[in-house]
């Protein structure tokens, strides 16, 4: 089993992507990412069957017809109630989990990214052969400077995110191990 990915990394405009995306067994999009696959489908695919959000940003799934919603709770706990109402499935110890693991690893963020985070889920729910990661720019080469697209608006305030990409890519090595998953740039 595939499953892809789909950040906000600026690698993929222009990309013509879509069609690879979707080939993929399951599509996994990130926050307020289906609306790329209306704008612009020959880079961005149109299927979806999963959106991830962390739990901070509930309206990001309420207003979206994806049957599967994640919720990643970033900061160690979230509002159950507020999952139950937009229908959000949140494994809270797994991310606890590998939230640690990162820190151990000296990490100089409390926790990992969202898209990190989508890995995690889909190597957990999904337990696929492979993970394609599309729009992973920074994740993928930590070196390059943090940017995203536009065309999708942040969910978040202030900065952009001062992750520490170059744990965040060593992380990936551990769950590639633990989940027996190949983790590849699309």
């Amino acid at each position: 089993m595939k499953v892809c990915i789909v950040g906000h990394g600026p690698s993929l405009k222009g990309a013509k992507k879509g069609q690879l995306i979707d080939s993929h067994d399951y599509v996994v999009r990130m926050k307020l990412g289906q609306r790329l696959c209306k704008e612009n489908p020959e880079d961005y695919g149109t299927k979806t069957n999963v959106l991830v959000a962390s739990t901070e940003v509930y309206g990001c799934f309420l207003n979206s017809d994806v049957r599967h919603k994640w919720g990643y709770p970033k900061n160690g706990w979230y509002d159950e109630v507020g999952a139950q109402r937009a229908n959000v499935t949140v494994e809270l110890n797994i991310c606890n989990y590998w939230n640690w693991q990162f820190r151990k690893l000296g990490g100089k963020h409390p926790n990992v990214s969202t898209g990190t985070a989508a890995i995690i889920l889909a190597a957990n729910f999904y337990n696929p052969g492979s993970i394609s990661l599309a729009g992973f720019d920074t994740l993928l080469n930590p070196k390059e400077k943090f940017s995203r697209i536009t065309e999708v608006p942040r969910t978040g305030s202030g900065e952009f995110p001062n992750h520490d990409w170059e744990k965040e890519n060593e992380l990936l090595d551990y769950i590639t191990e633990a989940y027996g998953v190949k983790i590849n740039p699309l």
